[in-house]
């Protein structure tokens, strides 16, 4: 007796459901690699619209006092933590203790009633920096005020012709430079 056997297919084999999972496995590692990137893009934009509206809120605090700008008091070194004098309000302050005030505030941001520091390069932009600086000084009438804020930024990718021997360095540190004349 000679049976006759129909070998129909009825479903997938073993085979091609596991080569299916690996196909879909490499296409959304791909997919997580572009979502990294497209992260990483996002945050260092974000770094770049706060370093200029910190830049634009200085130069407008240097505007409103004139007489801080034409003293030269502008250009100073603040350090974030120090307990500042708070000129706003009910206190009167000098043209140079206005002019420290907003350059403290800027870099530093405010001080919450808990004492925490809100706001500023220091806490919203990652290793923050803030300098001041003039062109033959500061005391002259329409100097230009370079106003320097600094902040490491995520790299996309490493550079090829990069002699940094740190392989796991993935930031460089970016600043933004804008001329004022208040």
């Amino acid at each position: 007796m000679n049976k006759h056997f129909n070998h129909k297919q009825h479903g997938f084999s073993l085979l091609e459901v596991l080569i299916s999972m690996v196909i879909i496995a490499v296409g959304l590692l791909g997919l997580s690699g572009l979502q990294i990137a497209s992260l990483k893009g996002t945050t260092n934009a974000h770094s770049r619209n706060v370093a200029s509206l910190l830049v634009m809120e200085l130069s407008e605090r240097m505007r409103a006092n004139p007489l801080g700008v034409a003293g030269a008091f502008y250009e100073n070194d603040v350090v974030c933590g120090t307990v500042e004098r708070v000129c706003r309000g009910a206190n009167e302050c000098s043209p140079a203790e206005v002019a420290r005030h907003d350059v403290f505030e800027v870099m530093c941001g405010t001080r919450r009633t808990d004492g925490r520091q809100e706001g500023g390069a220091a806490n919203l932009l990652p290793a923050g920096t803030l300098q001041v600086s003039c062109t033959g000084g500061c005391g002259v009438v329409n100097a230009i005020h370079d106003v320097t804020l600094g902040w490491s930024e995520s790299l996309l990718h490493k550079n090829q012709n990069d002699t940094n021997t740190n392989a796991d360095k993935s930031s460089k540190t970016l600043s933004m430079t804008i001329p004022i004349i208040p």
